[in-house]
Formats: C-alpha cells, structure tokens, sequence
C-alpha cells in the first residue's frame, strides 16, 4: 500500500509575522507636532483677523453715528436759531498750537441741544480741539449768566460730540458781498448759508455739508 506523507511545515511563532506596536517613533511624533502647529497657526490668524474686522467695523460705525448726530443738530441749530441770538465765527488760536475756528451763539438756549430744553441763557461755544494722537476732536462748552452785563459763570468742561477728524473748517456765505468768508463778527446780520467741510474716518474723504441759517431779527 502506497501511502502518501504530507510535508510537515514548521511551526512558526504566531507573534512573528505580526509584531504589535507598543508607540510612535521620534519622526512620527515631530511630524505631528509640526502639523498641529501649523494648523493652531493658521487658525490662530483666521481668528485675530475676524475679532480685527469686528473691532474696525463697530468703531466705523460709532463714528458714522457721532458724524449723523452732529449733521442732525447742526441743521436743528442753524434751522432754529431764535432771531434775537448772537452768531459769531473766529480763528483763534488752539490749545497745543495752531489755530482752529470757533463759533459762537449768545443767548439761544437751544442751540446745539441734543435733546431735552438745552441749556440756560448764556454762550455756546463750538470748535474743534486737538487730540493727543494728532486728530481734532469737534466739541462744545456753555456759559451760563447774563451776557449784557458780563455776568457769567464758570465755563463747563467741553464736551466731544465727534472724536477722531482729520479736518474740520467753517464757511460762512455773505450775501451781501456774494462770496464765502472763514469768519464772521457782524452781529447784526447772519450769513445766508454755513457751509461745514468734514473728513474723518466714517466719511474717509472731505465731506461737505450746507446749513440754511435764519436771518437775525431786524431792529
């Protein structure tokens, strides 16, 4: 009888052909860190760049809100002035250096209210002031008392309607004359229009803007 024999094949170690790795080498590990790296980084800078956008999108919008409300009570002022009020307009010299343009209005109450009666009788004053980062900042200041008599009370701190302006000029239409001036001292007459030239960061380029005043009373 003829039998046949099967080759009998070597027992391996099961655990040879298949090694189990307990880790990651020191090139895979670098090569990690290196990749999670770059990644926080480009994130970090998607990040910073959203919250920059966010902060210069409300600070625009800040300021168009300060440059409407300062057009608004402008033409409110301008548009309402009680005949029987002084408005001057004069260069005088800035605090800091140089020299700025300054308006003011006698015995209006009202004048550049933003809401409410306004204030007492007295002055109102009108004029940019320098910021200490080299921009102007439009404000106003009150006095209250009898102006007739000189008997006025301490000037009020000024207030800042609009910060942050490149440029702020005055220009007053005589129609007598026919032609526009940077001042104006005559009390008795008022000029005809009040044109305001603007540039700051909410109107980015000059800005100009045209009031129709009252005319002051007669006698």
């Amino acid at each position: 009888m003829y039998f046949s024999r099967k080759p009998v094949l070597p027992i391996r170690n099961p655990h040879s052909a298949f090694r189990i790795r307990a880790g990651f080498t020191l090139v895979e590990v670098v090569l990690g860190v290196l990749i999670l790296s770059l990644l926080a980084g480009v994130l970090f800078t998607l990040v910073q760049s959203t919250l920059e956008a966010a902060a210069e999108l409300n600070v625009h919008q800040g300021q168009t809100q300060e440059f409407n409300g300062l057009v608004e009570v402008c033409r409110k002022t301008f548009q309402t002035l009680d005949g029987k009020a002084e408005f001057t307009a004069k260069v005088v010299r800035a605090k800091g250096g140089g020299y700025v343009q300054q308006l003011s209005i006698v015995n209006a109450p009202l004048a550049l209210a933003w809401q409410g009666d306004g204030t007492e009788a007295g002055i109102t004053l009108m004029a940019p002031r320098p910021q200490a980062n080299g921009l102007l900042a439009f404000c106003i200041q009150h006095q209250s008392g009898d102006v007739q008599t000189n008997q006025l009370d301490e000037p009020t701190k000024w207030f800042v309607l609009v910060r942050d302006l490149k440029k702020l000029e005055w220009r007053f239409y005589d129609s007598r004359a026919n032609q526009w001036r940077k001042e104006w001292q005559d009390t008795t007459f008022r000029p005809t229009l009040v044109e305001l030239i603007i540039n700051s960061n909410a109107t980015r380029d000059d800005e100009r803007i045209v009031f129709p005043m009252v005319p002051a009373a007669q006698g």
